[in-house]
C-alpha cells in the first residue's frame, strides 16, 4: 500500500475535526487495529492517538503488544539491514495484529554490532522492550524516565516536545555510550520528531559518530519536519534511519482547545463506591523494575522467569473472571507478562493496561 494515499476522517465531539492522510502502509495493517483518536486537555495539541497495541489507555491482550514490538524489530532488520529471511514471520505477525488467532514463535536474533535500544517514557516503555525482546547477542536496552535516581550522577536530560510532562532523563554515561555502534530510539509515535532530535543532538555531542534509527508505530512528520532531519543529518554527518508501521500527515480541519470543564467530563461524575480489598504483597527482584540502567538481552529471560514466579503466587488468589492486571506509569512490560501467564494458567483471556499521566479528556457519552 505504499503508493496508495488514504484519508481517515475524525470528528471529536463535534469540535475537533482531523484528516489523517495515510501515505505509506507497506505492511497493510488495519489502522483501526492500531489506534483510535481522542481529545486531550493540553493547549499544545488537542488530540492524542489512543493506541490499541501498547496497553496504556485501553485494556488489551498482552500478546498484541509483544507481537507488535517483534514486528517492528523484524521491519527494522528488513529495511535497515535488508534481511528478508524472516518475511514469513513478518507476514504472520501482521496477520495477528489484524485479527488472526495465532502467531509463530521465533528465537532471539543476534546482532552483528553492539546496538543500544532506548525506549521513551512513559507510554512507549512496554512496546520498546517488546522490540528489544526480539534480539539476542549485542542487543542492549535502557528506557528514559521522569524519575530522578539518587544513586546516579551520569545522566542526560532533554525535552519531550508536545508533551504534558516535558522533562526526560536517560541515565547514560559517555563511557557506556562509547561501546555502541548503533542507537535505536523507540517511541509510540512521531508527530514532529523534535523530541528525537533533542536527544540525538545530546548523544552525538557526548559520543559522536553513531548510526541512528528511529522506530515508531506511527510517523506523522510533515515535509518541514522531514527537511529538518535532512539538514540536521547533513550538518552533523550522521546517518538517521526511520522505521514505522504507518507513515502519513495530520491535517487539522477545525481545531479546539479542550478543558476539564467540558460538558459530560466523567471525572466530575464519579461517585463513591465501597470496594472489598484483599492485598497480597510480593517482593520481586529489583532488576525487573523498569531498566533505567543499561541491561543486556538476558534481561528478557529474567523478567520472564520472575513473572512466572509471581503468577504462581497469585493465580489462586482471585477469580479470573472479569479480572485485569494494571501497571503503573512507565511500568508496563512486566505487568503485561504477568497478565499473559495468568491467562495461560487460568485458561482464560485476562487483559492489562497501565496508569497514565496523559491528560485524556473523558466524556460519559458512548464512544
Amino acid at each position: 500500500m505504499t503508493g496508495t494515499v488514504m484519508k481517515n476522517y475524525y470528528n471529536i465531539l463535534d469540535k475537533l475535526k482531523i484528516n489523517l492522510i495515510i501515505k505509506d502502509n507497506s505492511y497493510s495493517i488495519h489502522t483501526d487495529s492500531l489506534f483510535e483518536v481522542g481529545a486531550r486537555i493540553n493547549p499544545k495539541r488537542s488530540f492524542l492517538f489512543i493506541s490499541k497495541i501498547i496497553g496504556k489507555h485501553l485494556r488489551i491482550n498482552p500478546d498484541i503488544m509483544f507481537i507488535s514490538g517483534k514486528l517492528l524489530g523484524l521491519i527494522y532488520l528488513k529495511e535497515i539491514y535488508f534481511k528478508n529471511e524472516f518475511d514469513h514471520i513478518l507476514d504472520n505477525y501482521t496477520a495477528f495484529i489484524n485479527g488472526s488467532d495465532t502467531y509463530i514463535h521465533i528465537k532471539n536474533i543476534d546482532l552483528e554490532k553492539k546496538t543500544l535500544f532506548i525506549g521513551f517514557s512513559e507510554t512507549a516503555t512496554g512496546i520498546a522492550i517488546s522490540v528489544f525482546s526480539l534480539f539476542g547477542k549485542n542487543a542492549f536496552f535502557i528506557c528514559t524516565t521522569r524519575q530522578k535516581l539518587n544513586n546516579s550522577n551520569s545522566r542526560i536530560e532533554f525535552l519531550e516536545e508536545h508533551s504534558h510532562a516535558t522533562d526526560q532523563i536517560c541515565y547514560l554515561s559517555k563511557k557506556e555510550l562509547d561501546i555502541f555502534d548503533n542507537i535505536v530510539l523507540i517511541d509510540d509515535e512521531l508527530t514532529t520528531g523534535n523530541t528525537n532530535l533533542n536527544i540525538i543532538s545530546i548523544l552525538n555531542r557526548i559520543s559522536p559518530g553513531k548510526k541512528y534509527t528511529l522506530i515508531s508505530i506511527l510517523d506523522w512528520r510533515n515535509k518541514e519536519n522531514l527537511k529538518k532531519y535532512k539538514i540536521f543529518s547533513k550538518d552533523n554527518s550522521l546517518e538517521i534511519n526511520f522505521v514505522s508501521l504507518i507513515k502519513g500527515n495530520i491535517d487539522i480541519k477545525e481545531d479546539f482547545v479542550f478543558s476539564e470543564d467540558e460538558p459530560g467530563n466523567s471525572s466530575a461524575l464519579s461517585s463513591r463506591k465501597t470496594i472489598l480489598t484483599k492485598i497480597i504483597e510480593i517482593k520481586i527482584n529489583s532488576e525487573i523494575l523498569n531498566p533505567r540502567k543499561i541491561v543486556d538481552y538476558n534481561y528478557i529471560s529474567k523478567t520472564d522467569k520472575e513473572a512466572k514466579a509471581v503468577t504462581e503466587i497469585i493465580k489462586t488468589s482471585f477469580s479470573s473472571d472479569n479480572s485485569i492486571v494494571i501497571g503503573s506509569g512507565e511500568f508496563i512490560y512486566f505487568p503485561a507478562l504477568i497478565c499473559k501467564y495468568l491467562s495461560e494458567v487460568n485458561n482464560t483471556e485476562i487483559k492489562y493496561q497501565s496508569f497514565s499521566r496523559s491528560p485524556v479528556l473523558r466524556i460519559s457519552d458512548e464512544n
